[in-house]
């Protein structure tokens, strides 16, 4: 295993020892609840609301753990560039 892998992945930074902790607390929520789908999977329950809420749950547990790790991202940029689209509005 490459150590520090963080280090050599662009848009990747160092985080504190508290957002460490609070990375593995959301780890350990996403585990439990994926332990909590595979016991509701194994009852008579809607299959189609099972996948629903698993592809939620992946989701937002992704989204959690990218609210603590904020890596950068060139997508948010292409958001808040307005004088851009103020220029395709004058020109239309």
């Amino acid at each position: 295993m490459v150590e520090n892998q963080h280090q050599k992945i662009t848009g990747y930074r160092d985080l504190t020892q508290d957002e460490i902790d609070l990375m593995n607390e959301i780890k350990q929520m996403e585990e439990n609840a994926a332990n909590l789908l595979i016991d509701v999977g194994l009852t008579d329950c809607d299959q189609v609301a099972l996948l629903s809420a698993q592809r939620k749950l992946t989701e937002g547990f992704m989204w959690l753990v990218r609210s603590v790790a904020q890596p950068n991202s060139p997508w948010p940029q292409l958001a808040l560039h307005p004088e851009k689209k103020e220029a395709e509005t004058e020109s239309s």
